[in-house]
């Protein structure tokens, strides 16, 4: 529970709470009730005045801190686009516990507020009254400002290390400016000297083998360079002289933190540290100062924080480091009595080499905005090259005998099978249960038929159905993903019917283990780019009818659909056999042509996709689909596919067989084929018999009486062999029909001709459609 929730909790459960938190911080502080007060003329015409305090209690026991401007008024801010200003009133949380990150807050500003500056009434007094001041101090906390003042400290207060900033940011974005009313204190004031004021554990930190130890120094690190920054056209313009970073000694951090703890714990030493604070670079006792007006400042502060090199800050902070292991800069170290030992470096997973070949793991920010991996090749030299001060950075890279891919979408992932690199990454996406009704339309639309779900999740499937044949496709591929299975190929002839919004959005579904080709990148010699995804979309694929490159790529399609391994190939890399499972996909607006299709292809799930209605296009339809990936893996992986497992691509075949599968088939048939066909039907059709013998040389004859450019025997021999799957007879006597003749009455004969030669039997069946054997049988009449 957050702070602000925490507060709306108890406001509704609790009475209202004694102010004790207030009472014991102001007596630990030893600020009296006349020192916690301000007087404040009630508005610029009266010369009443009205006393306000900078702490008091709110009902629930937090502290409330009261913030003022530099003329004493009550400092104010408007919050988002609202008329009226408010108070700017900060807030210390009597009992604050973890947000939803873990963090403890213990301070709350209001929402939308932006940062100010805290003035204690002796700045605002040196203000009004335009006194000198020569050194003014910066710390973060309201406290520890207020409890400095009290005792002759020059100071104010920041809500952060970086709250010495103006809300509006300079004309540079990259710049951020002073607030204008510490500016207008450093101008009225004559102030010469700034000092950024740190705890006393601001070079402490913490050991753990996880983390980076350069973190935290790294953020003090940063807060006064950026301050240095600020005041840098100050120093320009000679409005100020110099500027100091400092913090209390690193000896106090364990009894005395912060300046107001200092000042509790060792009262009868106030007046002494107030003189070691103002010694400013020679303070000793209480504090450590550096000057930082220099050009220098930025690598004097990187080097005094220990961050320039691992020695230095080994150096630095040995008391928390031991001898134990430490991170620096993503690089392991520990040390062994006499000096810093290289260990290992992060970024050596970066790296990996497979057999003997060396690649770089790297992020892609992908349309989202998103870091997606990919794998390239990277020279040993430049590896060498780039970490040459880390000896022994090679001998670090994980090392692998060879690349596979093994998708496991529901179980725990592995990176190492077997001392080999899965290229498979792990799925980005978790199921959730949740509303993917968006994503249920779209595939509804996508796939059509009769199938459906209803309102209540009940699944109204029917076999053979698009939809259904869809809904299990998705949830194998999901669920069983070393499984064979179909290729769904979306065609339309028209725009806009969202087949290319399906491939994106499984590309989403599947992440770095998806990717889409057009057909050019599909064609290339080089398959690295696709063959180790598990699903590979071609988007506008066009593989043509019957031409030697076009059967070059459906058979290299079709290897594809079936292949249990494949081999990598890519341009200065050694050939590579990986396991392979891939899915793919197809989209096309040559509806009826995409590729040729035969009677024996049992791989192809055409889908004729219709338009979408222009009245419902959604222009966040990918974004709401991304968004309820998860509820749709939930989904899938609480679901029992409807088609039972059949084959080796599970479903039976004439389940996802569809009608423009045969409208592919019979558009992209050849001339010869056509001729064929027109040829044998024709002969059944004029002699009405239930098989035909017949030898190629007499088909040919026929197909070839009626046109000008003439079909070769070996033409048709191959046609019939390859396509229709006919094996030649061994020579032998058959009779072939060649007319009808008059018998008695109106009785015809049916005339044979006498061959001996080697043949093929047609079978009616296997030529003629349901429709044209009914038509057949129909009885004629006269």
């Amino acid at each position: 529970m957050n702070n602000i929730a925490q507060e709306k909790t108890r406001s509704s459960i609790n009475k209202p709470l004694k102010p004790k938190y207030l009472k014991s911080r102001l007596k630990e502080l030893k600020i009296s009730n006349s020192q916690n007060c301000i007087n404040m003329p009630i508005n610029s015409f009266s010369k009443e005045s009205k006393s306000h305090h900078f702490f008091e209690a709110d009902q629930y026991g937090n502290i409330l801190i009261n913030y003022f401007t530099l003329h004493g008024t009550p400092s104010q801010f408007r919050r988002g686009k609202n008329k009226w200003e408010e108070k700017f009133i900060r807030k210390r949380i009597l009992n604050p516990s973890p947000d939803t990150t873990g963090k403890i807050n213990k301070y709350l500003s209001p929402k939308g507020s932006g940062l100010k500056p805290f003035f204690p009434p002796q700045i605002i007094k040196k203000y009004k009254n335009k006194k000198v001041i020569k050194t003014l101090f910066i710390t973060e906390g309201e406290f520890k400002a207020f409890k400095g003042a009290m005792h002759g400290v020059d100071i104010i207060g920041v809500p952060s290390i970086h709250g010495f900033y103006d809300n509006e940011k300079s004309d540079n974005d990259k710049i951020k400016t002073l607030h204008y009313e510490i500016e207008e204190l450093l101008k009225k004031c004559k102030v010469k000297n700034v000092v950024y004021l740190t705890d006393a554990d601001t070079m402490v930190i913490k050991r753990d083998f996880e983390k980076e130890m350069t973190n935290r120094p790294l953020s003090f690190f940063s807060g006064a360079k950026n301050f240095r920054n600020a005041m840098n056209i100050f120093l320009q313009k000679g409005i100020i002289e110099e500027v100091y970073f400092t913090h209390i000694n690193t000896s106090f951090s364990d009894s005395a933190k912060g300046l107001d703890d200092l000042m509790v714990k060792h009262e009868t030493a106030i007046e002494e540290i107030v003189k070691d604070l103002y010694l400013l670079s020679k303070s000793k006792a209480y504090f450590k100062t550096q000057c930082i007006t220099g050009k220098d400042y930025n690598v004097k502060l990187y080097k005094y924080f220990g961050l320039d090199n691992v020695n230095n800050f080994y150096e630095r902070y040995s008391y928390y480091l031991g001898i134990k292991e430490f991170k620096f800069k993503n690089a392991i170290y520990y040390y062994n009595y006499e000096k810093v030992i290289f260990v290992r470096h992060d970024d050596t997973t970066k790296f990996m080499r497979v057999g003997g070949n060396w690649f770089k793991i790297i992020s892609i920010i992908n349309k989202y905005q998103e870091p997606e991996r990919d794998i390239i090749p990277f020279p040993k030299g430049e590896i060498k090259d780039d970490y040459e001060q880390f000896k022994g950075f090679l001998k670090g890279i994980p090392k692998y005998d060879a690349f596979t891919v093994y998708p496991n979408w529901i179980d725990t992932y592995k990176e190492e099978i077997k001392g080999a690199f899965n290229l498979y990454a792990e799925m980005f996406y978790k199921p959730e249960k949740g509303d993917w009704s968006t994503t249920y339309n779209f595939l509804k639309h996508i796939f059509q038929g009769k199938a459906f779900i209803d309102k209540d999740g009940e699944e109204h499937h029917i076999k053979g159905d698009p939809f259904s044949v869809a809904l299990d496709y998705f949830t194998i591929q999901y669920r069983e993903p070393t499984h064979l299975l179909p290729v769904p190929i979306l065609v339309s002839k028209e725009q806009q019917t969202g087949k290319s919004t399906l491939l994106k959005w499984l590309n989403e579904v599947y992440k770095r283990n998806s990717t889409i080709l057009n057909n050019e990148q599909f064609k290339m010699n080089f398959n690295r780019h696709y063959i180790s995804k598990f699903i590979i979309g071609i988007d506008e694929a066009i593989m043509g009818a019957d031409n030697v490159e076009a059967k070059k790529d459906k058979e290299r399609l079709k290897q594809m659909v079936t292949a249990d391994s494949a081999f990598i190939e890519d341009k200065g890399i050694n050939v590579k056999k990986i396991p392979y499972y891939g899915k793919v996909l197809m989209t096309s607006n040559d509806a009826e042509s995409i590729m040729k299709m035969d009677q024996d292809d049992k791989r192809w799930f055409v889908v004729a996709v219709p338009p979408l209605d222009e009245s419902n296009i959604d222009p966040d339809l990918e974004i709401k689909m991304k968004k309820e990936i998860p509820a749709f893996l939930y989904f899938l992986r609480n679901r029992i596919p409807f088609h039972k497992r059949k084959t080796r691509l599970w479903f039976e075949t004439k389940d996802f067989l569809t009608e423009q599968f045969y409208k592919i088939m019979a558009s992209t048939k050849s001339p010869l084929e056509k001729a064929i066909e027109d040829a044998v039907k024709e002969i059944f059709f004029t002699y009405e018999l239930d098989y035909i013998n017949m030898h190629p040389e007499y088909l040919l004859e026929i197909i070839n009486k009626t046109r000008s450019r003439k079909f070769q025997l070996t033409q048709i021999k191959d046609k019939l062999k390859s396509v229709y799957k006919l094996n030649m007879h061994k020579q032998n006597r058959f009779k072939i029909p060649i007319a009808w003749s008059k018998g008695i009455g109106a009785n015809e004969n049916l005339q044979f001709a006498d061959y001996r030669r080697r043949y093929h039997t047609y079978i009616i069946q296997d030529w003629l459609s349901e429709d044209e054997l009914k038509e057949l049988n129909t009885p004629k009449l006269f």
